[in-house]
C-alpha cells in the first residue's frame, strides 16, 4: 500500500490517495451505522423509525462526499437528469470523470430511490442540489441534505 508521502509525490496519486481516504471513510461510517442498526434489530423485527433516519442521515453524506468530488473532478453537479447514476456511469458531458464515485445505487430504509435535484429548490440558500428521502409515512417525513448543514454542498 502506498504511504501519504509516496502518494504526494505524484501529481495522480495524490488525488487518487484523497479519493480512497474519502470513499474508506464513508464506508466506515456507513458500516458502523449499520453495524449499530443490526445490534438494535437484532430479533429482525421492524428497524425502528429513528434507526431509519440515521441510516439515511449516514447515506445522504456519503452522497454528499460523492457529489463533491464529481465537482471537484468536472467542475460542476450532476444535472436532475443525469441524477444520482453519474456517480457510477460517466454521464457525456463529464471529460475529467474519475469514477464510479460509488459502489453502487443503495435504496433508502423504506425500499425506495433516494431523490436528486440539480439545481435544487433551495439555491438560495446556498445548496446547489436538493438531495433527500421520501422518509415513512406520513408524507411529511421528508430526510433532506437542505435541513442539515453538514450536508451542505462544497
Amino acid at each position: 500500500m502506498q504511504s501519504v508521502a509516496d502518494a504526494s509525490d505524484s501529481g495522480g496519486s495524490a488525488k487518487t490517495w484523497r479519493r480512497t481516504q474519502l470513499l474508506v471513510s464513508c464506508l466506515v461510517v456507513l458500516g458502523a451505522a449499520l453495524a449499530s442498526v443490526r445490534v438494535v434489530n437484532h430479533n429482525d423485527s421492524p428497524m425502528p423509525a429513528s434507526v431509519r433516519q440515521v441510516s439515511v442521515m449516514t447515506q445522504l453524506a456519503c452522497f454528499k462526499t460523492a457529489l463533491d468530488q464529481f465537482q471537484l473532478d468536472n467542475g460542476f453537479y450532476p444535472t436532475s437528469t443525469e441524477g444520482l447514476m453519474a456517480l457510477l456511469q460517466r454521464p457525456s458531458g463529464a471529460t475529467n470523470w474519475h469514477g464510479p464515485y460509488i459502489a453502487a445505487l443503495p435504496k433508502d430504509p423504506w425500499g425506495r430511490d433516494y431523490r436528486y435535484e440539480c439545481p435544487g429548490k433551495h439555491t438560495s440558500a446556498g445548496y446547489r442540489y436538493d438531495l433527500w428521502s421520501l422518509g415513512g409515512r406520513p408524507a411529511d417525513s421528508v430526510i433532506a441534505n437542505y435541513d442539515n448543514l453538514s450536508l451542505k454542498p462544497l
